[in-house]
């Protein structure tokens, strides 16, 4: 059996437990409507066909693609010269279930379902004596003729069709990054939520199907008042198909050691990291790429969450400093000793952590710094308040005595 036929399997029996619209192969009735194209030149068979019947289902279809490493494309009314609406052996999104069209004629507005076409939107539109800008061909998809513009006979009057669109829905690839972003810039200080993006170990509490597989885990502590930990979790819980969701009381204890066994003792262990005020779009996306790039299977990229009470202090209260630290953002590499390829790793995380730094605010957390990290790392962590430990240092260690640690060492030889 092939990869792409083994992903295909894999994607076709997930999904088949979680949707509610049609699933299809080749072959399986309706299959042939849901890929037929305007431009009988282009010949494309996806694996796999997708009717939702809504956004679960779509976001349901974008994870499976995603995981499965399979194309994804998107058929409104496949009027496209190029057929870009199929993906060869890939998966693809037949919306044409979702024809609905709202008409607001005192707004003047439409709400328009993704598998409409021109004809669908003119025919409610006019009801009310009202247009907008489509295209000329009535068969068109509404969804693809607005993502490249869109152009018809009223453009020289009303412009462009997206000059029309006040706002959509969208469904993207990396939805849990951006559902991250809101959560922790939303969370109470009572509130800690990790983000962590590492291929999901085979533990009892994983389902079998996921074992291996990349998965975005939330890591969470919640110390606040019992009776509010609904409403402080309801954003984390409002995040769809959770692959597992172990959230729930638990003595302090438990939450101090519930990470231990992803950090065993006697594995390498190779890191960097950054801190960061924001998550902006750059550094998600930067990050999502390292991580479907990274080379080391037992490898964890991702954030951990700050801000808070460490803010409220000013820079120059204590040596510690990074009151405007938000994030620690890491790449932590680790696996066991002898593993293949393993001489090539360190090497990886230097790189990506290259592609990070430009979005740092020019701190990192100390204890995290790796053997090979020179003195000036040691400076960046402590920024302008380096030169105060220096002089401490030079009052009660002048000898060096104590620098077998991320030293701050004296300007005077040892």
């Amino acid at each position: 059996m092939s990869t792409t036929t083994t992903r295909t399997t894999a994607a076709h029996d997930e999904l088949r437990t979680q949707l509610r619209g049609a699933l299809l192969r080749p072959g399986d009735d309706g299959f042939e409507d849901a890929t037929v194209l305007w431009n009988g030149m282009i010949a494309k068979t996806p694996a796999l066909v997708v009717r939702p019947t809504g956004t679960a289902d779509v976001v349901a279809a974008v994870d499976a693609a995603r995981e499965h490493a399979l194309a994804l494309s998107v058929r409104g009314g496949g009027h496209h010269i190029a057929g870009t609406a199929l993906s060869d052996g890939g998966l693809t999104l037949d919306m044409s279930a979702l024809r609905g069209v709202d008409v607001d004629p005192v707004a003047r507005t439409a709400t328009v379902q993704a598998g409409c076409v021109l004809g669908d939107v003119d025919r409610e539109t006019q009801v009310h004596g009202l247009a907008t800008p489509l295209g000329f061909i009535s068969e068109v998809g509404v969804a693809g003729l607005t993502l490249g513009g869109g152009m018809g006979y009223l453009s020289r009057r009303f412009g462009w069709t997206v000059d029309n669109l006040l706002e959509v829905e969208i469904v993207t690839a990396d939805d849990v990054l951006r559902a991250y972003r809101t959560i922790a810039a939303e969370a109470p200080r009572e509130l800690s939520v990790w983000m962590l993006m590492l291929h999901a170990p085979p533990a009892p509490f994983v389902p079998e199907p996921w074992h291996g597989r990349q998965v975005c885990a939330m890591v969470v502590c919640f110390s606040g008042a019992p009776e509010d930990a609904d409403a402080a979790l309801a954003p984390l819980r409002a995040v769809p198909h959770p692959v597992v969701d172990l959230v729930g009381p638990m003595p302090y204890t438990e939450v101090q050691s519930y990470l231990d066994d992803g950090e065993p003792k006697g594995h390498h262990y190779y890191w960097k990291n950054e801190f960061v005020a924001d998550l902006s779009d750059e550094l998600l996306a930067t990050t999502r790429e390292l991580f479907a790039e990274c080379p080391i299977p037992e490898a964890e990229i991702g954030f951990l969450h700050l801000g808070g009470a460490i803010g409220d202090h000013t820079d120059d209260d204590g040596s510690v400093g990074n009151r405007d630290a938000r994030f620690v953002f890491a790449i932590t590499g680790m696996w066991e000793p002898g593993h293949p390829g393993a001489e090539g790793f360190p090497a990886w995380v230097r790189a990506g952590w290259e592609r990070v730094r430009p979005f740092s605010t020019g701190g990192n957390y100390v204890n995290f710094q790796t053997a090979d990290e020179g003195d000036e790392r040691v400076r960046a962590t402590y920024g302008s308040r380096y030169d105060r430990l220096l002089r401490i240092k030079e009052t009660y260690d002048p000898d060096n005595v104590f620098r077998s640690n991320r030293n701050v060492g004296p300007r005077r030889p040892s």
